[in-house]
């Protein structure tokens, strides 16, 4: 009971790892980790009881993880074997548009994925929860390790790996990388032990040693390489012992032993596809991710970038992310640990005689080792710049962070407390401030819901829009666009479509927009269950800087994801009306950074709508030319209803010649939009009759309210009332 209190920090963490675990895994959809469906596949093949697959024949049905070894899906089998798995095919089927951009989803998910599990859906959690116990092996492995080398430290190196946010989410999910982590971690803690002890006359350890490197290498064939490792680990043990029997006696027994773990495996593949490794076949299961050129270099470095999150925390196909500022502390402390630990080489004066510099070599070794394997195979294979391929050595990059941070000052051990801390709070927030809320779906409305802006409008047969809602008014220049949109689902769709959300200015150009999968790419149509009614946020991007002021227009579309020019037809109160829909108009507010300077300037007023500051016109025009004026408002407190213009042309008789009668800027900017403070162009022309005669015209201007005809009172300067409510604009010469 003694030596279990010695170690009850670690029964703590190992139970709080496990407890994060479950929560992982239960709030990851299925399948939604890298590659999680084909390593289910392997399992589930074995649990029906068949032999192994052939990596050729059985291909289509096991899915490309079946090059894999099998040890991994052989221990899983039996533990979901009495389950009904019947629906795997059906119960999260594949979304075909994800890689398209339909959709963070790889997988379409419904409500058959909600608890109380069944068939498949227990099965696959039944499998991540096996799995995070496999995970354990790296946790109790590193401790291990770290308790010959740092004793008073270890704790924290084994918190390191259980609190990575990255690795509690890929030992929640179904994939054989926790297991091979385990098994590699536990080889070099038995290497260090090896180092640290006087272990000559213990053959046991190197059968356990061999035992071990042939089951990492029955549960991931890049596991061989550990060979290269426990060479280096025996050749560090006689140099320390003065001895040559870790080499002479100690490695036959290790490869012995591996050999009789692994021989049949690889007579197997000899007998089948005519290789020890089955290279040629692994490979075909995963032509489609073999790039058909090897990367450079440096594109592999530049490639190899992204790990500094994807070790960390990067979830799911999505790429889902924590905070940068997390990254960024994480990642500067560990530099700063290889700083502590070349430092510490560098001091030390007894290194080939140290066990503890010996077994640190062998960790920095592996984890090298590790991360060029890594960059070889990102080379060869596309979308694999994955820090969880890492995992293998992270008990070892765990021990020398921690070591490294211990040797740069009195004080420093506490940034490994502040990294573990980092790593704490993202991995228990991460599962519902980062993954959760990225997979869910929405809530539905009830029958009575108070919907905005009710309409009739159906895109094709099965998605009917019951509403909308604008929170604003108007909108900047610069400024983000947010619309509610409020769908009834007529019928179930096997389709997935995109909406389209457009906001045209009023010149005519689309100054922003959105094409998505409806509920920020987290509900695709194909999953939508009949009568549901539910609420659609969409934020469209800032609008362009240039949009024109005015009065601008949402338009909305639906098509099938990669086939934009196939919308929907839209009924509006059953009558066709195209393939697309005017949604609702808003107000694209001037830039206030603009200022006016007209030709002429003018302090003429109309009511307390408005004010003509100046305006552009010419002195003289030609028979038969048009004359353009371009007014200039300020507006003083408008009253919300829209106005007509009137621009006409007497003669000195007083007779009507020609007129321009429209709202502001031909109705793109109405009074009815105008807001207090702005300054409004108004570009007008007008027409002439090639028959009007030469001669001099008087130009008059005021507004009038279209339903009544009444004008609005004009006021010159001074504060005189113009006659008939008409502003004397300026004299105007025709000439011949």
């Amino acid at each position: 009971m003694r030596k279990i209190a010695q170690h009850k920090p670690l029964i703590n963490i190992l139970l709080l790892f496990i407890a994060l675990g479950a929560v992982y895994n239960l709030v990851l959809p299925l399948f939604e980790a890298p590659d999680e469906m084909d390593h289910f596949r392997y399992a589930d093949w074995l649990a029906a009881g068949r032999m192994l697959p052939h990596l050729q024949n059985d291909l289509g049905v096991v899915g490309h993880e079946i090059g894999q070894p099998p040890l991994y899906y052989a221990v899983l089998a039996p533990f979901i074997s009495w389950i009904d798995r019947g629906d795997l095919y059906t119960v999260a089927p594949l979304n075909p548009y994800w890689r398209g951009g339909g959709g963070i989803y790889a997988h379409y998910h419904t409500s058959t994925e909600s608890f109380p599990f069944h068939h498949t859906t227990l099965a696959v959690h039944v499998a991540r929860f096996v799995t995070t116990l496999f995970a354990c092996l790296t946790i109790i492995s590193t401790y291990g390790i770290a308790r010959l080398i740092i004793p008073e430290q270890a704790i924290w190196a084994a918190a390191l790996v259980a609190l990575n946010p990255m690795y509690l989410f890929i030992s929640a999910a179904v994939s054989n990388d926790t297991l091979v982590a385990g098994l590699s971690t536990l080889v070099i803690w038995g290497l260090v032990w090896q180092i640290y002890s006087d272990t000559v006359r213990r053959p046991f350890l190197y059968l356990l040693l061999g035992g071990l490197w042939g089951l990492a290498t029955l549960t991931k064939m890049n596991s061989l390489s550990l060979g290269g490792l426990i060479f280096l680990g025996f050749v560090m043990t006689a140099w320390l012992n003065k001895k040559s029997k870790p080499i002479l006696i100690g490695l036959p027994i290790t490869l012995a032993s591996m050999i009789g773990v692994t021989g049949w495996w690889f007579v197997r593949n000899y007998k089948l596809y005519g290789n020890f490794l089955a290279w040629d076949a692994f490979l075909n299961a995963n032509k489609g991710l073999i790039r058909p050129e090897l990367l450079t270099w440096s594109e592999t470095l530049a490639y190899a970038g992204f790990l500094r999150r994807t070790v960390w925390a990067t979830f799911g196909y999505g790429g889902l992310q924590a905070p940068t500022i997390f990254y960024s502390l994480i990642n500067t402390i560990s530099l700063l640990a290889f700083v502590g630990l070349i430092i510490w080489f560098v001091q030390k004066k007894s290194i080939l005689s140290s066990p503890k510099a010996f077994s640190l070599l062998l960790l920095l070794v592996w984890s090298l080792v590790s991360f060029a394997s890594l960059m070889r195979w990102m080379q060869q294979v596309s979308a694999s710049n994955q820090g969880r391929l890492l995992f293998p050595a992270f008990g070892s990059l765990a021990v020398l962070i921690i070591f490294g941070l211990s040797k740069l000052g009195r004080h420093a051990h506490w940034l490994g407390r502040i990294a573990v801390v980092d790593l704490a709070v993202v991995a228990l927030v991460a599962p519902f401030m980062i993954i959760s809320p990225a997979y869910a779906t929405p809530a539905p409305l009830v029958d009575n819901a108070e919907i905005p802006n009710k309409t009739d409008i159906h895109f094709g047969e099965g998605i009917s829009l019951a509403g909308y809602g604008l929170p604003e008014v108007e909108v900047f220049p610069n400024d983000p666009l947010e619309i509610n949109l409020y769908w009834q689902v007529l019928r179930s769709m096997s389709e997935s479509y995109v909406v389209a959300v457009h906001l045209i200015d009023s010149s005519g150009r689309v100054v922003s927009g959105t094409d998505s999968i409806p509920y920020n790419k987290r509900y695709p149509t194909a999953v939508w269950e009949t009568d549901m009614l539910f609420e659609d946020k969409y934020t469209l991007p800032p609008i362009q800087t240039d949009a024109s002021a005015g009065l601008a227009s949402i338009y909305l579309t639906i098509y099938p994801v990669g086939r934009s020019k196939e919308p929907l037809p839209v009924f509006i109160n059953d009558i066709p009306v195209g393939n697309g829909t005017l949604l609702s108009t808003i107000k694209i507010a001037p830039n206030k950074t603009i200022h006016y300077s007209p030709q002429i300037k003018r302090a003429d007023s109309l009511g307390n709508v408005a004010r003509l500051f100046g305006y552009d016109a010419p002195g003289w025009v030609q028979v038969g030319q048009s004359i353009p004026i371009k007014l200039y408002w300020e507006t003083i407190e408008p009253d919300g209803r829209d106005y007509t213009t009137f621009i006409h042309i007497l003669d000195e008789n007083g007779q009507l010649i020609a007129q321009e009668d429209s709202p502001p800027q031909a109705g793109k900017y109405p009074t009815s939009i105008w807001a207090p403070g702005e300054q409004i162009p108004d570009d007008n022309t007008i027409i002439l009759s090639a028959d009007a005669p030469a001669g001099k015209y008087t130009i008059f201007l005021g507004m009038y309210d279209p339903i009544t005809g009444h004008r609005l009172p004009a006021f010159n300067e001074s504060g005189d009332q113009w006659l008939n409510d008409a502003i004397v604009l300026q004299k105007i010469e025709i000439k011949p």
